[in-house]
């Protein structure tokens, strides 16, 4: 587990901006939860940091240290796709245990065993170590992913929209145990979402993304409640919040009111809101 810094991440695809001067720093073992629509440049973050892509401008740290002129395999970063992506021909105790089996690690087989049942306990699929991934319901099939990762103890742990194939009721169970495992993990952790109901359940802090720059960064309180534009006002809520034209006026002084539907009507103002807006 570190810390992870990102400073002034730029990347272009041609024409075509992934990401513009992102700068995100994650504590040791936070929580992160990046959210925004199809495009927004999430996938490109987790990228740059695990090292599949590289960045015209900017640095990626982890534990103080600048991983930009790393491979992915030495940068010690864990990421789990929205696809799985294991291995149909083994079975699951196999899939977990790939990683620890490969030339970068070696590991004894008896750690191999005890690392590979320790992270099944926590994943809630210890009783299915010996079943083949074509046996696997969805939801299986995404706890192994997510343990095969895991038994590498990564520094970081990058989710892509892991939980996006399941069913409405399966998706609603897996974000609940998500959270329940966090304590047990303590892995300092980047969620990519598009769901701000997976952002505002999981993340300590939600980092907004659109059109490659970050919007805003806060608890998801501060985001739901004080968005820092209607942009990010307008992602978080179903259905999608409504916007009046107002126009303000002065009202004994130190009160506002807002005069809405050309004048026909008038909303008083919290003194909370009157403050910013004054």
């Amino acid at each position: 587990m570190a810390e992870v810094e990102l400073q002034g991440l730029t990347k272009w695809y041609g024409k075509r901006r992934g990401v513009e001067d992102l700068s995100l720093r994650i504590a040791d073992r936070e929580f992160v939860a990046m959210f925004g629509p199809a495009g927004a440049g999430k996938t490109t973050t987790l990228n740059l940091i695990a090292g599949i892509v590289t960045p015209q401008r900017g640095s990626v740290k982890i534990a103080g240290r600048d991983i930009g002129g790393l491979e992915p395999s030495d940068r010690n970063v864990a990421m789990v796709f929205e696809s799985y992506a294991l291995y149909p021909q083994l079975n699951v105790f196999d899939n977990m245990a790939f990683p620890l089996r490969s030339p970068k690690f070696k590991l004894p087989e008896e750690e191999v065993k005890a690392r590979v049942t320790q992270y099944a306990k926590v994943m809630k699929i210890d009783h299915l170590l010996q079943r083949q991934i074509t046996a696997l319901s969805n939801g299986q099939r995404q706890r192994t992913a997510l343990g095969r990762a895991l038994v590498r103890k990564p520094h970081i742990f990058l989710l892509d929209e892991p939980l996006s194939h399941l069913d409405a009721k399966l998706r609603h169970s897996m974000r609940a145990e998500l959270k329940e495992m966090r304590s047990q993990l303590g892995t300092t952790t980047l969620y990519v979402t598009h769901d701000y109901l997976e952002a505002m359940s999981l993340g300590d802090r939600i980092v907004v993304l659109n059109e490659g720059r970050i919007q805003q960064v806060g608890s998801p309180d501060e985001v739901y409640f004080r968005p820092a534009s209607t942009l990010v006002a307008r992602l978080f809520g179903d259905p999608e919040i409504n916007l009046l034209d107002a126009t303000l006026r002065a009202r004994g002084g130190t009160q506002l009111e807002a005069e809405i539907l050309g004048g026909a009507a008038a909303l008083s103002l919290p003194a909370s809101a009157a403050r910013v807006l004054q």
